[in-house]
């Protein structure tokens, strides 16, 4: 069995930062900081992209394969730089153009972590992966009712809101509503590829608190948003 650095680095490093990525990032926040609910999120997920493309780098070798998709997502940022100079509606895009890299970089690193992966492995990582977000995403739901019903546990003062105070750790309604509008197609997916009955049980009132919380959120465009994905779950 082949334990080179090479390999723990491509079977293990890097998939377990995807995960931390995609799961962490949403549940971290602080009341010890100005911007308590984004800039948590913004420096751990710079961080650990930095790790995750440190990994990937110092692999002997990696390939990605660009399908339109890619090139489409490649393509954004530079296409919204390129509106800076011709219309004065994206002014401000240079601000916010680190983070829109950072995603459009995680993007790539995924795609190169599974890119050497059989079928088989590629659809196990995933489901881990699928899983991992459905269980924040019920965490999430939990935490927005306990909100909503002024029982919050980690501010007990809450948090005001323009239309809900289920803000969940994102600090707005409409983020928590259009977080859980697109993880709900994923639970949906889990729960349909699922095999163990005793998790399918589990799954079903996870869903249905998922619903309810977005409910609570009242968030009209999250439930197009909901409409939308179930269209491509279908």
């Amino acid at each position: 069995m082949d334990y080179s650095p090479d390999f723990l680095i491509n079977r293990k490093i890097a998939p377990v930062l995807v995960l931390f990525i995609m799961t962490v990032t949403a549940l971290l926040f602080s009341n010890r900081v100005m911007y308590g609910f984004h800039v948590p999120k913004y420096l751990f997920f710079q961080l650990t992209v930095f790790l995750l493309l440190a990994a990937t780098l110092c692999r002997k070798e990696f390939v990605i394969r660009l399908n339109l998709l890619d090139i489409l997502i490649i393509f954004r940022p530079i296409y919204l730089m390129l509106l800076y100079f011709v219309s004065d509606r994206y002014s401000t895009v240079f601000e916010n153009i680190d983070i829109l890299g950072y995603l459009t970089l995680f993007y790539l690193l995924i795609r190169v972590t599974g890119a050497q992966d059989n079928r088989s492995k590629f659809d196990r990582k995933m489901s881990i992966l699928i899983t991992g977000i459905v269980i924040v995403a019920i965490m999430e739901s939990v935490y927005g009712v306990l909100q909503y019903f002024g029982l919050d546990p980690l501010h007990p003062g809450g948090y005001q809101s323009y239309e809900s105070n289920a803000v969940g750790t994102f600090g707005s309604e409409n983020a928590l509503a259009c977080y859980l509008a697109a993880c709900v197609p994923l639970a949906l997916y889990l729960f349909n590829i699922m095999i163990d009955k005793k998790i399918k049980g589990l799954l079903i009132p996870g869903i249905g608190l998922m619903l309810i919380t977005l409910a609570l959120t009242i968030s009209r465009g999250a439930w197009l948003a909901l409409a939308m994905g179930m269209l491509f779950l279908s």
